[in-house]
């Protein structure tokens, strides 16, 4: 477990103790996002029963990644329990499952039907990826082109390291949603010269 702390503590998404400066990021709450990439679009995921804000999709130029931030005791990591559940849920919804070992370490590559647009049943695939940290776990989804376009890939996973996280003191159980909060303002990044 500690090479993976140290591991991650140089690679990325990194505590908020470890950060030096929190310039120039857009703030959430438990985690904050460097302002990288002006063609980066932001989109909020709210619960549907309580309204939290609970996860964030953030969409490059042709992929998306959806983080979600979880509770974690603070010695112990969840990202192998996590992925437990994570595969019974989807192979119980019918999808091809395979454990793989990525960038981020045990990740999974998800095939499953999902519903498009115009109301068909269309093949998806998905990168599920996790980090566990100081008393919390950064989960990531990935679609789109990140997942066989090299350089788009790169970009969501430089994306996903830039992710800072502020966990907070609260009580929370283990591998509970951390809630979010709503930036202060605009989050638009500012528009390009022309």
């Amino acid at each position: 477990m500690y090479n993976e702390i140290v591991k991650r503590s140089e690679l990325g998404p990194l505590d908020l103790a470890e950060v030096a400066s929190l310039e120039n990021v857009i703030d959430f709450g438990a985690l904050k996002l460097p302002n990288l990439n002006r063609n980066l679009a932001i989109k909020v995921e709210l619960e549907e029963d309580t309204r939290r804000l609970v996860a964030l999709t953030l969409q490059t130029q042709g992929s998306m990644l959806q983080i979600s931030l979880f509770s974690a005791p603070k010695n112990s990591p969840v990202w192998h329990e996590v992925l437990e559940v994570l595969v019974s849920s989807l192979e119980s919804q019918g999808a091809n499952v395979e454990p793989v070992i990525g960038s981020f370490g045990r990740e999974l590559m998800v095939s499953m039907q999902v519903p498009s647009e115009d109301g068909n049943n269309v093949q998806q695939q998905i990168r599920f990826i996790g980090v566990d940290g100081p008393r919390w776990l950064l989960r990531g989804s990935i679609t789109g082109e990140a997942l066989s376009n090299l350089s788009e890939q790169a970009e969501v996973e430089r994306i996903f390291r830039s992710i800072i996280v502020d966990r907070g003191a609260e009580a929370l159980p283990p591998r509970e949603l951390v809630p979010l909060t709503m930036p202060p303002g605009n989050i638009a990044p500012p528009a390009r010269p022309q």
